[in-house]
């Protein structure tokens, strides 16, 4: 699938919690491991870190040909976190949460961070082990309404250039 990667505008950010929410509730899902009570307060609880945290975030956002939003990613450089992937239900399995998450190791990278860290859902572990993390220990939170969420950390070691290889780097780029 044809589509463009971008750093988000704050302006999208109700598009982009519409799109996360979405895929959250998702009743297509194959992978579904979250009962209805635990997706409902993930959708809510969800939804309001991405409105508190998202002037902390760098958030990247995949488009179609059609400039319509289908995913979108986000980290903390601060933090070393990837903070959310989540891919339109229509188009996922298509390679869109890949190319995210390839934006945003080199949005880690650029920021010289040589380990990312992912809170996984128990439901997105594989993805993310397809591309190189490693299952850590199993960590949670509470959600809306004291509801306990499972999931897993996750870790992934980048490949960091020195500072002579960035600065080579940019000299033969001219």
């Amino acid at each position: 699938m044809d589509i463009n990667i971008r750093i988000a505008q704050p302006q999208e950010l109700e598009s982009i919690i519409a799109l996360q929410s979405l895929s959250l509730s998702n009743p297509r899902n194959r992978h579904r491991q979250y009962d209805r009570r635990q997706v409902e307060s993930l959708v809510g609880g969800q939804a309001d870190a991405r409105r508190s945290y998202a002037r902390l975030e760098t958030i990247l956002v995949a488009e179609d040909r059609h400039r319509n939003l289908v995913g979108f990613a986000a980290i903390s450089v601060c933090e070393s976190t990837i903070c959310g992937l989540f891919v339109h239900p229509d188009v996922m399995s298509r390679g869109i949460g890949g190319q995210l998450l390839i934006g945003i190791e080199k949005i880690a990278i650029s920021n010289r961070i040589s380990i990312l860290w992912v809170m996984s859902s128990i439901e997105s572990i594989d993805f993310y082990r397809k591309y190189g993390y490693i299952i850590g220990s199993e960590v949670g939170f509470f959600s809306i309404g004291s509801i306990w969420i499972p999931c897993r950390m996750l870790h992934k070691e980048l490949k960091v250039p020195s500072r002579a290889q960035m600065l080579l780097q940019k000299l033969i780029l001219k």
